[in-house]
Parts: C-alpha cells; sequence; structure tokens
C-alpha cells in the first residue's frame, strides 16, 4: 500500500531517495488546520517577559487544573536560571517549598552550570591563590556550603570591609585576614586551609581529586537535604572526576590553574539531563514543542534575530552545492520556511498560543518578528 507521509516537511534529498527506492506510493497526510487563539505581547526587557510567563503559567494551573501548558524557551542557561527563579517565585517554592515545582524541564543544562557544581568550583577557585570577590560574596549566601554564622553581625561586618576594598579580585591571604579580623568562621576554616591554598605544587589526576574532596568537605559541601534533581547533578559530578583523572593521565603533573581549567572543561563538556516525572507543565525547546499538544502554549523570545533563525552554511561546503542539496540551516529562505511549518504545528496542536519578546536585551534594542 502507499506510504503516508504525516508532517514531513522539507525532506532531504537523502530521504526521498530512500522512499522512492522502495518503490511505493507516496501520500501526505492532510495538515491539521489551525485552531489555537493567538495573543501577542511584547516586553520592555527580558526580565519582564520571564516574570510574566511565570505569573501567566501559575495563573493558568490554577484556573485550570490539569492543563497541558507548555513554555517554548531558548538554550540560553542565563535565561533558563532566570525562568526557574521566576517560577518557583510564582508557584511559592523558593524556601520551604523548594522540592515541589511542578514543572520539568526537558533541555539539558551543562554540568557546570548547576548551582551545585557551579558553587563547587567556586570553593575550588581558592586553590589558585585569588579569588573574585562578587563570586565569593555569592558563595556565602549558598544553600550548599553550611555556614553556621551566615547571619551573625561578624559576617555582615566582613562582608561590608570586602566591599569597602573596592577590588573584583584579591588573593587568599587578604581574604582570609579580613574573615579572621571580622571573628568569622570562616576565617578559622581559611586558616586550617592556609597550606592547600598558598603551597604551590603539581600533582597528578587522583592527587588533585583527593585535593578537591579535602577542600569542599572542609566546607560542608555539597551540605544536607539535597533534592533528587541535586542528587543526580553530584553522581554525575562524581563520575566527571573519574574523566578528569582519565584526561589528567595523559599528561604531565599539572598545577593549580591547569588543573582547574581541565576540570571546568570536563564539566562543561557534560549535559545534565534531569530524570523527573511527568508534570503539567513543561519547559522545553522549539523543536521539542513541535510534536506535542497543549492546552496553551507560550513561545518566547520571538524577536526579528531568533524566528526565523539567521542562516549559518557551513563555511567548507560551496555555498551552491548547499543550496542544491538543501542542506540545512544553509538559507534564509530554508530558515523562514522551517519557522513557518514550526509555527502551523503549535497552533493546529494547542487551544492558546501565545507569543512573546522583549523589546531590548542587554541595552540593545530588539525587534519583533515578523510572524
Amino acid at each position: 500500500g502507499p506510504l503516508t507521509l504525516v508532517a514531513c516537511h522539507d525532506l532531504s534529498p537523502l530521504v526521498e531517495a530512500c522512499l522512492k527506492r522502495l518503490g511505493e506510493p507516496l501520500e501526505e497526510a492532510p495538515t491539521a488546520p489551525p485552531r489555537a487563539a493567538r495573543e501577542v505581547r511584547c516586553y520592555a526587557g527580558q526580565h519582564d517577559e520571564l516574570r510574566a510567563i511565570a505569573d501567566w503559567c501559575a495563573g493558568f494551573a490554577a484556573a485550570r487544573p490539569g492543563a497541558r501548558i507548555g513554555v517554548v524557551l531558548d538554550a540560553d542557561p542565563v535565561r533558563r536560571a532566570a525562568l526557574d527563579y521566576q517560577l518557583r517565585r510564582a508557584f511559592d517554592c523558593v524556601d520551604a517549598n523548594y522540592h515541589r515545582l511542578p514543572v520539568n524541564y526537558s533541555a539539558g543544562l551543562a554540568l557546570d552550570r548547576a548551582p551545585l557544581v557551579r558553587d563547587a568550583l567556586g570553593l575550588l577557585a581558592l586553590l589558585e591563590g585569588t579569588v573574585e570577590v562578587p563570586a565569593f560574596l555569592a558563595l556565602l549566601h549558598s544553600r550548599f556550603v553550611p555556614l553556621p554564622d551566615r547571619d551573625e553581625p561578624a559576617m555582615v561586618t566582613f562582608v561590608e570591609r570586602l566591599r569597602a576594598l573596592g577590588a573584583r579580585r584579591i588573593e587568599v591571604g587578604l581574604l582570609r585576614y579580613q574573615a579572621g579580623s571580622a571573628g568569622t568562621g570562616l576565617g578559622q576554616r581559611l586558616l586550617d586551609l592556609r597550606e592547600m591554598t598558598e603551597r604551590r605544587g603539581r600533582r597528578d589526576g587522583p592527587g588533585w581529586v583527593a585535593r578537591f574532596r579535602e577542600l569542599l568537605a572542609a566546607f560542608g559541601w555539597p551540605g544536607k537535604g539535597l533534592d533528587s534533581l541535586e542528587y543526580q547533578q553530584y553522581g554525575l559530578w562524581e563520575e566527571t572526576l573519574g574523566s578528569f583523572e582519565r584526561c589528567a593521565a595523559l599528561g604531565p603533573p599539572l598545577g593549580a590553574p591547569e588543573a582547574l581549567k581541565l576540570l571546568r572543561e570536563c564539566l562543561g563538556q557534560r549535559v545534565f539531563q534531569p530524570k523527573t516525572a511527568d508534570t503539567d507543565i513543561q519547559v522545553l525547546g522549539a523543536l521539542e514543542a513541535a510534536g506535542l499538544a497543549f492546552d496553551a502554549l507560550w513561545v518566547s523570545g520571538m524577536h526579528a534575530g531568533a524566528w526565523p533563525a539567521p542562516a549559518r552554511p557551513n563555511p567548507l561546503i560551496p555555498l551552491s552545492l548547499q543550496r542544491r542539496t538543501r542542506m540545512p540551516q544553509c538559507t534564509p529562505e530554508g530558515e523562514h520556511a522551517f519557522a513557518s511549518q514550526l509555527l502551523a504545528r503549535y497552533a493546529a496542536a494547542v487551544d492558546s498560543l501565545v507569543m512573546s519578546t522583549a523589546l531590548a536585551a542587554d541595552g540593545a534594542p530588539l525587534l519583533p518578528s515578523p510572524y
């Protein structure tokens, strides 16, 4: 019988040749008509857009319990972290209810950007002999670095003294002096680690892993009360330390800067894909949303620079060949057609479709997408 193609747009020449080789007649399934009620929203900045998305999700979920809600978000980890905070605020899952956020993130995250691992790298930066003051101050509020005197007057005095220095980066010796003179428990911890953070030396992979564990344990990282996602991140951290050891074994012993650089590279190449239970609210990428049905879908970041995406032809292949073989992302026309197909599939699979953009990002104006 005939082969029926369902939502198969812009097939590559190789796929077309394979289908023709089968010798069966091809039929295109009729495209579902659009049924979504559309709404367009513009915001002054990206912060306002993400805050509105979170409030919309919370409001829709409260008005229609059990409704399937989708949010299309780009892969920018900064925007993802900002949306996560706004969703936790809107659903009151910031503090005591931190583990109850009814949202599933389908897109992976580079492991070095996960908060638990990011804060571990912040502590390990002490091994380099200098630290960035803003990053270290952020560590003082981390839930993965338990500090008993976090809210005591001595810690407030220490923070004020650090800020009064007006320096972006300081030596660990000065940091230890300021923490000790303010009377904080942190000062004693830094004093106990004085030899580790000031003694220069080169080590092999196992030697550095042992040193990493010793320093993190001295600060109580990763703390207690980890949720399931954080346990998964901790497990990947342990696996990545094994990868670090194997990579370090390929060369001579490393100094602290080289060891931390290699560790960051190993973590950056590891993608954390959370294993979560299915929930009613999904945050996903543009392609992932194209095959799913929702009661309501919000497509964010629809500015002219992203919808349609700019063409990105391969610089090592002649453009004429790329056009002839219809390689992905090689022409503006192809990107326009692809964006149109995505939006058509969204409109046919949801009841309510919201499209939004910020009008500025990092001080630069953004133009709304022609879609």
